[in-house]
């Protein structure tokens, strides 16, 4: 034989088994089973698979399923695209917007990629109304995310405006407010409503660049970083959406076959 073969041969005679007690094995299993990384999902993905719709925001209450509105796929895994920095959405109303570019992001970045997330409202009230209407609900009603969110506890330090969970938290702000818009470093900005922010933010001028500056602590690591931003009805900052990379959505209506297909929203990403 060669060398490597009474090399190999030698390394085989060093071995030794050694037999554990099964208490040590079980625990050895338990440790593995903590450390094993999940399984690779996309947002959209997930949503598939976690994600719960409720009864007080939805007229289909229970599981969610991206195929109802294809449309929404494509612009939900580019929010949780580690590549993709940043993703400016124009259309319609009333297409499931906050449900699948504000919420479900939510729940992906609380359950799959932890990190500090920054959601804007308008104003404070409406981010009192998102939080209490929406985000409690999703949290309430979706196994996964349920116990995440220590709700009962008073030293938990959760309150209407910002929900931690482990590795991260949720700070709900309104962009009329100066002061919630300040030292507050996060790593994913979800803007909603943009077309109704004010000019400024008290005096400190645009509440959305303000907002994008607190990303700063984490712009200088890695591309894997996720900082994105999702922008809905943004009528007053078209220039926001002239972006590099843009993808629209068409249809036939139903019935009317003969006719072009027409176009029922652009999504820009």
């Amino acid at each position: 034989m060669n060398g490597c073969g009474w090399n190999g041969k030698k390394n085989m005679k060093k071995r030794k088994i050694i037999d554990l007690p099964k208490p040590t094995m079980d625990m050895l299993a338990r440790c593995a089973a903590v450390l094993k990384p999940p399984p690779e999902l996309t947002l959209s993905e997930w949503a598939d698979k976690y994600r719960v719709l409720s009864a007080e925001s939805s007229a289909e209450p229970g599981r969610w399923h991206t195929d109802k509105a294809p449309y929404q796929r494509e612009i939900m895994d580019a929010i949780g695209d580690p590549h993709i920095r940043k993703v400016v959405i124009m259309s319609a109303a009333q297409i499931g917007k906050t449900d699948a570019f504000i919420l479900n992001p939510l729940g992906y970045y609380m359950d799959y990629a932890p990190a500090p997330i920054l959601v804007m409202q308008p104003t404070l009230d409406m981010g009192q109304t998102f939080s209490k209407d929406r985000l409690a609900p999703m949290i309430r009603d979706t196994p996964e995310l349920r116990d995440k969110v220590d709700v009962k506890s008073r030293y938990s330090g959760n309150t209407i405006m910002k929900k931690n969970f482990p590795g991260g938290h949720i700070t709900i702000v309104g962009a009329n407010s100066a002061t919630g818009l300040a030292s507050r470093p996060i790593k994913v900005l979800l803007a909603d409503e943009v077309d109704r922010y004010p000019a400024s933010a008290g005096t400190e001028g645009d509440p959305l660049s303000l907002a994008q500056k607190r990303q700063t602590t984490f712009l200088g690591q890695e591309n894997r970083d996720r900082q994105h931003a999702g922008y809905q009805r943004a009528e007053p900052h078209r220039n926001r959406v002239r972006a590099k990379h843009e993808r629209g959505m068409e249809c036939a209506v139903p019935g009317l076959r003969a006719l072009p297909a027409v176009r029922v929203g652009q999504c820009d990403l």
